[in-house]
C-alpha cells in the first residue's frame, strides 16, 4: 500500500483503534476524540510524553483515524518521524515522488489539517549546534502552523516534569522556553503517561507461550 493512502502511517499502526486504548493512561486522547471539532477549529492538538513502548504512537494514530472516519475529505493528516521531518523541512529539498495529496511534503508539514510529529527528540542532537538547529526548525514549523490555526500532535520520550532525583532533561529544557510556550499554546492537553511498556508485555506473553 502507498504511504499516501495511509497518511505516512507504517503497517504496524494502520489498524489502530480508539477502543483499544486503556482509558487509565490515555484519557486525554479519548477526551480529544470526544471534543475534536472544537479543538480543530481552535488549532489545538496534543502532546504525549512517556518512555518508549507504551503506545503513544498507536494512540495518536488511532485518534487521527477516528477523526478521518468522521470527517472524510474535510480532514487529512500526516504522520512523520522527527528525524525525517527535520531533514526534509530544513533543506526544503523533496524528491518529486515525495508528495501527499499532490503537495510536496514541505507544504504538507505546514498545511495539512493534522500533523503528527512522532518521536520528537530522536532527531540528531549529539552536538550543541544540532540542538540549536532542532529547536530552530521546530520553532519555524510551529509558528507557521500556529498562524493558520493548524494543530500539531507530538509524541516524545522527553518528560514534561523534572524527575524527583533531578536527573534527565525535560521537554522544555531540550527545546527552550520559546518552543515550550508555543507548544503549550498549540495543545489543549499535555500528558506525561506512566503506562507499562506494551513491548515488555508482548515479550512476556511470548515467553509464557513458549513455556
Amino acid at each position: 500500500m502507498s504511504s499516501e493512502r495511509h497518511y505516512g502511517v507504517g503497517k504496524r499502526f494502520q489498524n489502530a483503534q480508539l477502543d483499544q486504548l486503556n482509558s487509565d493512561y490515555f484519557a486525554d486522547v479519548l477526551h480529544y476524540a470526544k471534543h475534536y471539532r472544537r479543538y480543530l477549529v481552535s488549532g489545538e492538538g496534543l502532546l504525549l510524553s512517556g518512555p518508549p513502548g507504551i503506545g503513544k504512537t498507536y494512540a495518536i494514530v488511532a485518534l487521527m483515524r477516528f477523526i478521518k472516519s468522521q470527517e472524510g475529505g474535510r480532514f487529512d493528516y500526516y504522520v512523520i518521524t522527527a528525524p525525517k521531518l527535520f531533514e526534509q523541512y530544513a533543506t526544503r529539498y523533496i524528491e518529486e515522488s515525495d508528495t501527499f495529496r499532490g503537495k510536496s511534503l514541505t507544504d504538507t508539514f505546514e498545511g495539512v489539517h493534522g500533523l503528527v510529529l512522532n518521536d520528537l527528540g530522536k532527531e540528531a542532537r549529539i552536538k550543541e549546534w544540532q540542538e540549536e538547529e532542532a529547536s530552530y526548525r521546530l520553532g519555524r514549523l510551529l509558528r507557521a502552523r500556529h498562524e493558520d490555526q493548524k494543530p500539531i500532535f507530538i509524541t516524545t520520550n522527553f518528560p514534561l516534569r523534572r524527575a524527583r532525583s533531578g536527573a534527565g532533561v525535560t521537554f522544555a529544557q531540550a527545546y527552550g522556553p520559546a518552543i515550550w510556550s508555543l507548544v503549550q499554546e498549540m495543545t489543549c492537553r499535555r500528558s506525561q503517561i506512566e503506562a507499562p511498556s506494551r513491548r515488555e508485555e508482548k515479550a512476556q506473553r511470548d515467553l509464557e507461550e513458549t513455556d
